[in-house]
């Protein structure tokens, strides 16, 4: 894999990231009816994070992953039961996660930025 193909892989697992991590903080506040005992009435976002590994080759995949426990139970005076199962998302890690997301785009396109450069520059070299 070249340097070029490696940058795209890191832009393409940011942007994931960065849309997960969106999805995550969008639908924080969503909840669904539950019990007191924990039965969940109805249907409460399922909130993921990505597992990025390294590929052999170079580069780098990306995997959505369940948050596991998915939700929890807490009060809500305006659940019909009072209370409800709230999506078990980290508001500040998910703004993290933005944030590196946003940074590690960056770092790519600068690598493939640099790239064009050299690639530039020896062909002027070479003539």
């Amino acid at each position: 894999m070249n340097i070029g193909s490696i940058a795209v892989s890191g832009m393409n697992a940011a942007a994931v990231r960065l849309g997960v991590a969106a999805n995550n903080l969008i639908s924080a506040r969503s909840t669904a009816p539950a019990t007191a005992d924990g039965q969940v009435l109805g249907a409460v976002y399922a909130p993921q994070q990505v597992a990025q590994s390294t590929l052999t080759t170079g580069g780098v995949t990306t995997t959505l992953v369940p948050v596991t426990p998915q939700s929890f139970i807490g009060p809500d005076l305006n659940s019909p039961t009072g209370f409800s199962a709230y999506p078990n998302v980290d508001i500040g890690a998910e703004l993290v996660n933005l944030s590196l997301a946003a940074n590690s785009y960056r770092a790519a396109a600068q690598v493939l930025s640099v790239e064009s450069q050299i690639s530039e520059t020896l062909f002027d070299i070479i003539g």
